[in-house]
């Protein structure tokens, strides 16, 4: 969760007008273009659209920060334990996040929304271009398409799914009406993927040509599961990994790192969170983090669900019939939706429509949670991503003795092996991409698009795009060898 909250889109302002990048376009496409974006913590405001607009999530600012630990540790030196430490901080993270909670229902409390775009991008002269994500993917569209076949979808993606699928399939019944198409072609971000799963639930998929899912959500998350059982703690080699990546700016950082590590500071430090979480993890939980996180619906359709009934309890104790009844049936409403999904992938491509999984591995979770010894792209874990891949834990490979290292289906590090993906041969695997990449101008946004303008494209297709590539720094893709 902490990785979560930390992701920041920064989007870079452009002066360029959006009449500009639509005259790029060479030819209108056969299908218009919508996007269905992810998770974006900075996007959502308080009295959105009003002359008191601002910022739901209150700034990080290092003072407050530094201010905040000041205090904590002034509270702990003159405390008799580490409470008034804690109680410090809980204050601090309620005043930066507090307005991001929803009540027992799942509704928001406070008067939060995104900024929407339900017009064809053409619309919108001054919209905010960069480069970055899904803002970047944006811009390549655009240029491609011409803005008048592009659509972005932004949401409250706090919400419960099944709702905001009512808004997709007004995004894309906008979209075929306003093109003269008979369908478009969808891509969903992070998480964008359960949305999508929502919204081919409750509308079904008569009106997708082509379905990609880009570092999704649609096949669940495993650290949601693990939080929502109060499973936090910290693994010393999952914390040495995390730092080493994240950390390691230079070969000397590298270098200490390691030192650190033989030596057994991350041990240390890894005993010392896991007595600190064991004292007071049951505080943090009740004051902050089941009022704040635990009401959010879109999380609820991401637990596993042979966890959901113990997620329930930890969470909300015996509520079943109390003051949670009502949230709980929506919940069990994304847990039948989640359940039959694979199904629903399953008709959906058997009828023609194209699905498409592409992810990135070979970065650590984040080392808070029981789990966190997996392969992912840092957010979320590529097993799930890839809708079933079998996965080596991070700095590891694969038993040569329980796969098929011959097969095509097999990495050539030996960390991926994606026969029992559910859809082996249109899911791709991008090694030291970040989350939700495809930067615009960088290779895999033209990956991206190769995936767009291709019929039906397949691992096998084209040399430059096998099932397994690996990004540069600057996104450049080239094949895994």
């Amino acid at each position: 969760m902490k990785k979560i909250i930390s992701i920041v889109l920064c989007l870079v302002l452009t002066a360029i007008p959006l009449c500009t990048t639509s005259a790029a376009a060479l030819t209108a496409p056969e299908y218009p273009f919508v996007l269905v974006r992810g998770m974006d913590f900075n996007g959502l405001f308080i009295d959105e659209g009003t002359e008191n607009e601002r910022p739901a999530i209150g700034p990080f600012e290092s003072q407050d920060i530094l201010q905040t630990l000041l205090y904590a540790g002034v509270a702990a030196g003159v405390g008799t334990s580490m409470d008034n430490a804690v109680n410090e901080l809980i204050v601090y993270a309620k005043r930066v996040l507090g307005n991001l909670a929803c009540d027992n229902t799942g509704a928001s409390i406070y008067n939060v929304d995104p900024h929407r775009y339900p017009e064809a991008m053409s619309t919108y002269s001054d919209f905010p271009y960069s480069d970055v994500s899904e803002i970047g993917m944006i811009k390549r569209a655009v240029e491609l398409y011409g803005g008048e076949n592009v659509y972005y979808f932004c949401y409250d993606w706090r919400m419960n799914p099944l709702d905001v699928a009512d808004e997709i399939a007004a995004t894309v019944d906008k979209a075929i009406a306003e093109t003269g198409k008979s369908k478009v072609n969808l891509i969903n971000c992070s998480m964008g993927g359960v949305m999508t799963v929502a919204y081919m639930t409750k509308y079904g998929y008569d009106k997708l040509n082509k379905c990609v899912f880009c570092s999704s959500t649609a096949g669940g998350i495993g650290i949601i599961s693990d939080l929502f059982l109060g499973k936090v703690c910290v693994d010393s080699q999952a914390l040495y990994n995390y730092v080493k990546v994240n950390l390691s700016e230079n070969p000397e950082a590298d270098t200490l790192f390691t030192l650190m590590n033989i030596l057994g500071v991350f041990d240390a430090v890894s005993d010392w969170a896991n007595a600190f979480i064991g004292k007071h993890k049951e505080k943090v939980y009740d004051e902050l983090l089941v009022d704040l996180f635990g009401n959010m619906l879109s999380l609820w359709a991401l637990v596993k669900q042979d966890k959901f009934d113990d997620c329930v309890a930890y969470m909300f104790g015996d509520d079943e019939e109390g003051e949670h009844a009502e949230f709980l049936t929506k919940a069990r409403q994304l847990q039948d939706m989640m359940a039959a999904r694979d199904q629903l992938l399953d008709d959906a491509y058997a009828d023609g429509v194209e699905i498409i999984f592409f992810t990135s591995y070979n970065f650590p979770s984040i080392p808070i949670y029981e789990n966190s010894a997996v392969n992912g792209d840092g957010v979320i874990e590529t097993h799930y991503m890839s809708k079933g891949a079998t996965v080596a834990d991070y700095g590891t490979t694969l038993d040569e003795s329980t796969i098929d290292i011959n097969s095509p289906y097999v990495s050539a590090d030996l960390i991926i092996d994606a026969s029992t993906c559910q859809f082996p041969d249109t899911t791709w695997f991008i090694k030291n991409a970040p989350h939700v990449g495809c930067d615009y101008g960088t290779g895999e946004s033209d990956f991206l698009f190769w995936l767009f303008d291709t019929e039906n494209p397949k691992i096998t297709d084209n040399p430059a795009y096998p099932q397994f590539m690996v990004a540069d720094s600057n996104l450049s893709l080239t094949p895994l060898t």
